[in-house]
């Protein structure tokens, strides 16, 4: 178990007693924010979900970074915030607020270019969605995402246990070596698809998460078969930020590549 995970827990244990461990969830998520000369600029957020005895209401609390990639390498890294306990339906008002910090924090990297949102749909945590596939194989123990038609990209945070897959890897390392991409793999679904214009480049971002996938319409959740949608215009960059849906023990990374 990495030191990180320790922290997690100890924090956790800290600031809740008595906490209900069936809503114990992760979702470590990436904003991008543009290129700078070193690489892409991006806000990136590792956050735990619990609930609290007393209200049995569903919080979140973590950490957010802002991070600087050089392709699959994380070469500057600044935490920027720590998230107390706050409440599920204020989701979105905390990442906006940190969203506008990163984004101010970001002028001292003299960006070059800015992230364009340009598209995103939702696959209701599938194997396969629209053009895009989870693909594993045994033979070679690799996973990666098949775009049809556009190639194939590993999903290479899964070799790299400091990675944004750090929690995914740290909750299944006692169960799944970590060196078993081709079982890791099988235990993802894809949620959000992002697509962003960075000049003349399109950045895809697909969030991977592992979890129970049923659903019950009475229970709040979208009704099986239909995949969730967007209620807004992915069209600001600050609607990059939104709540998504949680698989029930959920614990989720996202996954960008440039196309």
């Amino acid at each position: 178990m990495t030191i990180k995970a320790i922290f997690f827990g100890l924090a956790a244990c800290l600031a809740i007693t008595n906490c209900f461990a069936c809503m114990e969830a992760h979702q470590n998520r990436l904003f991008p924010i543009g290129m700078c000369t070193e690489g892409l600029v991006v806000l990136e957020a590792h956050l735990h979900r619990t609930s609290t005895r007393e209200s049995r209401d569903e919080v979140w609390y973590g950490y957010v970074y802002l991070n600087v990639y050089d392709g699959d390498n994380k070469i500057q890294s600044e935490l920027i915030d720590t998230l107390s306990l706050f409440p599920d339906s204020l989701t979105e008002k905390i990442l906006s607020e940190v969203f506008e910090k990163g984004m101010r924090m970001s002028n001292k990297l003299q960006l070059t270019e800015l992230a364009i949102p340009q598209s995103i749909y939702m696959c209701d945590y599938q194997k396969q969605c629209n053009s895009l596939s989870i693909e594993t194989d045994s033979l070679q123990n690799t996973v990666a995402i098949d775009f049809q038609g556009n190639g194939k990209y590993p999903v290479t945070p899964l070799s790299d246990s400091h990675s944004i897959a750090s929690e995914f890897l740290d909750y299944f390392g006692p169960m799944i070596s970590e060196n078993d991409l081709y079982s890791l793999g099988n235990m993802l679904f894809m949620n959000s698809v992002r697509t962003f214009s960075i000049g003349s480049k399109n950045l895809m971002i697909i969030h991977l998460e592992s979890g129970q996938t049923f659903e019950t319409v009475d229970g709040g959740s979208y009704p099986p078969e239909k995949e969730y949608q967007p209620d807004f215009e992915f069209t600001e960059k600050t609607n990059g930020v939104f709540k998504k849906p949680v698989l029930h023990h959920g614990h989720g990374f996202d996954f960008m590549f440039f196309q």
